[in-house]
């Protein structure tokens, strides 16, 4: 089991990057929190004070803001994608 685990909340609709950020958190980084992308704010920030999460991924269309949380937006995580993807490329 690995020492340093990190709770990450992922809210967001059904896309590669939710996929992509669940199963990266899952493998490599520590408890993937899931969170219904339907629930109002004050309801998910309860759940945040519970669970402490280290950093939020949050799709960007759900226009939400929460205060004091390090958040990582779906557009940010397509970035890296389309940077990877141009890395493998060049490399052929």
């Amino acid at each position: 089991m690995k020492d340093n685990y990190k709770n990450i909340a992922i809210i967001g609709s059904n896309k590669l990057e939710w996929v992509i950020s669940f199963f990266a958190v899952f493998g490599y980084v520590g408890n993937a929190i899931v969170i219904d992308k339907e629930l109002e704010k004050d309801s998910i920030v309860k759940i945040f004070d519970k669970i402490s999460p280290d950093l939020i991924i949050l799709d960007n269309e759900l226009n939400l803001v929460f205060e004091n949380y390090k958040i990582l937006y779906f557009s940010e995580i397509s970035q890296i994608m389309q940077q990877e993807k141009e890395n493998v490329l060049s490399n052929n």
